[in-house]
C-alpha cells in the first residue's frame, strides 16, 4: 500500500467518476483503475461497488476512506510541523529572560498547544485542504513573531 495508493482513493471517492479522479491527480484514467485494483487486493476488499450508472464506496470502503484522509493528513502535515518547531529554542530562551520560574510553565504551554495544533491542523486538512491549514499554520507564526518582540 502506498500513499499515491490512498490518495488516489480519496480522489475517487470525492469525485465520484473515474475519469475527474484521474484528472485531479494529474493521470490517465487507466492508471488510477490499475492502482485502485491492486489497492482492493492487498487489502483483500472491495472498496467501491460499480455499475455502468454508479460509483458507490462499500461499508469498508468507507471506513478505508476516512482512515486514508487521516493518514495522508498526517503524512502532509508533518514537515512544515517539524520546521516549525524549530522555533521553540528561541521561546525558551525568551522565557528564561522573563524569569526561570516562566520556563515550566512555557513548556506547558508549549505541549498543550502542540497537541492541540495537531489536532486543528488535521481536522482542517481534511475538511478546508493542505493549504489552508499551510496558511493557518503561517499566520500562526506570523501572530507570534509580531508578539515576541513585546515580550522580551
Amino acid at each position: 500500500m502506498t500513499l499515491q495508493e490512498l490518495r488516489y482513493l480519496v480522489a475517487l471517492a470525492d469525485k465520484g467518476h473515474f475519469m475527474r479522479a484521474a484528472e485531479a491527480c494529474h493521470v490517465g484514467q487507466p492508471t488510477l483503475s490499475t492502482q485502485l485494483k491492486k489497492l482492493e487486493e492487498y487489502l483483500g476488499v472491495t472498496l467501491f461497488e460499480r455499475n455502468k450508472h454508479r460509483l458507490q464506496l462499500t461499508p469498508i470502503g468507507e471506513q478505508i476512506v476516512v482512515q486514508a484522509r487521516i493518514a495522508l493528513s498526517v503524512v502532509l502535515v508533518a514537515l512544515p510541523g517539524l520546521l516549525m518547531g524549530a522555533l521553540l529554542p528561541s521561546g525558551v530562551r525568551t522565557a528564561n529572560a522573563l524569569g526561570p520560574e516562566v520556563v515550566p510553565w512555557a513548556w506547558g504551554l508549549n505541549g498543550a498547544t502542540s497537541v492541540m495544533g495537531s489536532i486543528l491542523a488535521i481536522t482542517v486538512s481534511m475538511n478546508f485542504g493542505f493549504t489552508s491549514t499551510l496558511f493557518a499554520g503561517i499566520a500562526a507564526y506570523l501572530v507570534g513573531l509580531v508578539a515576541l518582540p513585546r515580550v522580551s
